[in-house]
This record gives C-alpha cells, structure tokens and sequence, in this order.
C-alpha cells in the first residue's frame, strides 16, 4: 500500500485504545495523578509505564506496520510490545553509550532531526511534508525527536557490538561454503566502462559535445592514464547535481560471458551492420524528440541499444583490443557515450575464500548484525526487569473516508 494513501487510513484510525485485561502494576505510583483516564501497560526498575506515556509509538508503529496487521500477519499486541520497547530503549540506549564514552549532543540531535523532516518534506511536497506525515500519524511535535534518538542510539550501539565482534576464518569459511555462489564470475570477457551521459538524446551538439568529452577522456586512458583515474575524473565532471543520474551506474565494470556473445548480432563489417540499423529504425519511424512514451521514442531508444550491443560484440568477437587496452572510439548507447576498456578474461569462475575473505567479513555481518542489535535489546530490556502488563490495544471501529 502507498503511504500516502495509508496515512489517509491511518488519520481515520489512528484513535485507539488499551484495554485492561488484568493489571498488575503498582497502582500506589505516586505520579498516578498525573495519569489520569490511563492504564499501566508495563512496570520496569523505574517504576510504572503508562498509556499515555507510548501513545506516540502506538500511533508511530500502527501506521508503519498497517497493512501488516489488516492483513493478518502481525497483531495490535505486537505494536504494543513495539511501543514499550521502544519507549525504554531510548533512556536504556542512551545510558549504555555513555558508559561507552559516547553522547549525543544537543546541536548533532538537532542536525538529526532537521535532516529527518526534510526527507519528510522532500517525500510529501505537495501535501505538506513533515507536517503531512506528523498529522497524518497523530503524533506529537516532539515525537520526531524521540525516534531520531532511537534510530540513532540503535545504530551505534550495533556499530559497538560489530566492532566487538570476534570472527573466527572457521565461522566465514562456513559462511563462504554456504553462499559460496554469491561469489561466482562468469566465465568471459570482463570490461570497464565510463559514461559520458547525454541529457537531452535530442540536442545533436549535446552530443556532438559530448562525443568530445569521451574521445579526449580515451586519449587520456591511451596516453598512459589508468581507467580507474579515467573513471574517478568521467564521474567528478558529470555529476548528479548538474543531473547527471546515471554516470555512476555505467562508469562500472561487466562480464561479457560466452552465451551472451553467442546471442549478440553476428555479422562481419561494423560499418555496414550500424547503417543497416539506421535504415531499419528509420523506417519506423524512430524519432529522439518525440514523447519518450511514444512508439517513435522507444524506437530510437532500441536503435541506440542495439548500436551499442552490436559494437560490444564486434569488439571481443573479434579480438579487436588486447587485454588493457581502451577501444579507440566512444560507443553510441541510450545514455551517451561509452567508453570500453578490455580488462582481462576471466575462466575461473569459483573465487578463493582468500582472495575475498574481507567480502565475505562484511556479508557475513551484514547478515547477523540486526539480529545481533535485537538479541542485546533484548538482553538490556531482560535486565532493566520491563514485564508487561496483560492489555490489549484495540483499534477503533472507525471507517475510513
């Protein structure tokens, strides 16, 4: 489901309520007063929680875990326990990083949470940023401060239980054997690549323009600049703040296996196959500066694709570079133009846990350290005695407009 239409559910069902089934807490609490028309939902070493006191979090978690429990795959008990959780851990996280010697300052919490609404902004502009999703939960003003502490104070208390961690080659030699076609290479040719991007495929001197970048960036490669530097220098000129999106995901490196050479256009004149081509798409009508919906746009589109596959394969079909060396020319594609760099063959497709023991390290934590941080909230929650009371949060029956 949407967000967006799901905070349109949630302004409709945000009431809800706590039952209590059978409460146990300290009814004496001397803050009882300050707790009126509430029920206690859980006890810990410092006294009693209350509803109001996770009011927030109930709101926060319903609306995030929604469509899970209309659909039957988490319950409203599950949100409360969340609630609570969540609640304690912020001052029990808070005080465990102090003993660690880190503190969250006042101006870094506040950078924090600036950032965090204008990335609500930045999702609801039209419908009023933060202010649309803090409404649209019912939460209060000061709850985003709650959950930038909570984000915060959980992610670096799992950064200190990986930094403590002690991994032995016996724990990711088994992690390796048991994933061990995550790291697999295809057999063929592997190339780099950098891309000299074309915002506007139907400008010809933007093309023309870039067309120069990309032959002056080869002449670079073949003078003696490794294509790494080429790469790092295509990506520091076209960068994402003058819109060039796409630079970084094809200034990359790729395998040009056996089977998809085999699958790729055979002929023997490159010049003749690509005129061939531009006569063909021609002839349906392909056109650059129509809608990019249009039949005469994908058209274009496909011709450009089909340029740069049929030039790829006429490379390595046959043998045109020797490993190292850069193709003379860029390569017309969909984006831009391309640069190709022939980098070596590859006939190994099995990797050596040696060769990439440090990949395997940070897959291997990657893969445990949610469940790690979730383990020690548990043991923190374990230790700080929170028990939760027998209540039941229950939405309301109210309909949705």
């Amino acid at each position: 489901m949407n967000f967006k239409r799901l905070l349109s559910l949630i302004i409709a069902l945000a009431m809800v309520v706590i039952v209590c089934v059978s409460c146990n807490g300290n009814e004496n609490d001397p803050n009882k007063n300050q707790h009126k028309d509430e029920i206690i939902v859980a006890t810990w070493n410092r006294g009693n929680i209350w509803s109001g006191d996770i009011k927030d979090w109930n709101k926060y978690f319903y609306a995030r875990y929604y469509s899970d429990v209309t659909a039957g795959k988490m319950t409203t008990d599950n949100v409360l326990r969340l609630s609570i959780n969540a609640y304690v851990l912020v001052p029990i996280l808070e005080e465990y990083l102090s003993e660690k010697g880190y503190s969250l300052t006042e101006e870094e919490l506040e950078i924090s949470v600036l950032n965090y609404m204008a990335q609500l902004d930045a999702t609801y502009p039209d419908e009023g940023g933060y202010n649309y999703w803090k409404d649209g939960i019912g939460v209060s003003d000061n709850f985003i401060y709650e959950l930038t502490k909570y984000g915060i104070y959980n992610s670096k208390a799992r950064e200190l239980l990986i930094d403590d961690l002690d991994i032995s080659d016996e724990t990711l030699r088994e992690y390796f054997t048991e994933n061990s076609m995550d790291y697999t290479t295809p057999v063929g040719y592997v190339f780099n690549t950098a891309l000299c991007e074309v915002l506007d495929v139907a400008d010809e001197e933007e093309w023309d323009a870039r067309f120069n970048d990309a032959k002056s960036f080869i002449e670079k490669a073949q003078s003696g600049t490794s294509f790494s530097d080429i790469q790092k220098q295509v990506i520091e000129k076209y960068t994402e703040e003058d819109g060039y999106i796409l630079v970084p995901y094809y200034t990359t490196d790729g395998t040009l296996t056996k089977l998809d050479l085999d699958n790729m256009p055979k002929f023997d004149n490159l010049d003749t196959y690509l005129e061939e081509l531009r006569v063909k798409y021609t002839e349906k009508g392909m056109d650059p500066s129509a809608d990019k919906q249009s039949d005469e746009f994908k058209a274009y589109d496909e011709y450009l694709f089909n340029v740069y596959q049929g030039t790829v394969a006429y490379i390595f079909r046959n043998s045109i570079l020797d490993i190292g060396e850069v193709y003379d020319l860029p390569i017309k594609g969909p984006n831009g133009w391309m640069i190709v760099e022939y980098d070596s063959y590859n006939n190994v497709p099995f990797a050596k846990f040696e060769d990439v023991k440090e990949d395997v390290r940070e897959d291997y934590i990657a893969s445990i350290q949610d469940e790690l941080l979730n383990k020690f909230d548990e043991q923190l929650l374990e230790k700080y005695n929170v028990s939760y009371e027998d209540v039941e949060f229950v939405p309301t029956e109210t309909k949705a407009s």
